[in-house]
């Protein structure tokens, strides 16, 4: 579980819930929310287990297939710490291909009173994401993650936003700058969490 300190007082309890193949820009999407809000994160990932304990630079990434359950059984005691302790943004940072991936934290976090977003991230190749994906998942795993992404059933009764892989990936993010599509983005990002822009602005 990696914890990021931020400022600013605002007591919003929101989960959000990453969906998109590795190498889409899940996690720069992620320090974008993070320094858009100005609060603490507490980001969780089975990724995470697989740095061991060291750094968490692509160098020290030693994914093992074997332990991939192992992997995702942390994920989730490091979610239910979080929540545990009142954190006021918690980000779960997998792949969530499919629903059952994730709805076991919807659920979770609902019943423990906070609101969910799903920020989904489409439009992306197999081979854009493996050209940037920095754990080495082989291409014909990404392709398989693409084909077999399943949007959110309606019946989910959550917000979610779609992000475009492209869109992400060309945004020249400065938290601040009045860049007129990025702040549309931003803004749906902030009705998701309930933040308005006068409270964002206000902990810069």
């Amino acid at each position: 579980m990696r914890t990021i300190k931020f400022s600013g007082n605002n007591t919003m309890k929101q989960v959000i819930i990453m969906r998109g193949p590795p190498g889409s820009g899940k996690s720069t999407l992620t320090l974008e929310i993070e320094a858009e809000y100005g609060m603490p994160a507490v980001i969780c990932s089975a990724d995470n287990f697989f740095y061991f304990d060291k750094p968490h630079d692509p160098i020290n990434y030693k994914f093992n297939q074997k332990l991939l359950g192992r992997a995702h059984d942390k994920c989730r005691e490091d979610f239910k710490e979080a929540l545990a302790s009142d954190e006021a943004l918690v980000i779960v940072d997998n792949t969530n291909i499919k629903l059952r991936d994730f709805q076991w934290y919807i659920k979770f976090a609902i019943d423990a009173g906070y609101n969910v977003a799903v920020h989904s991230i489409t439009g992306c190749s197999a081979k854009e994401c493996h050209k940037v994906n920095v754990h080495g998942v082989p291409i014909e795993a990404i392709q398989r993650m693409i084909d077999n992404f399943v949007e959110t059933p309606k019946n989910v009764m959550i917000d979610e936003f779609t992000h475009d892989f492209h869109e992400l990936r060309n945004a020249k993010y400065e938290p601040g700058k009045k860049n007129t599509k990025e702040r549309k983005r931003i803004r749906r990002i902030k009705e998701a969490m309930g933040v308005s822009e006068k409270t964002a602005g206000s902990s810069n």
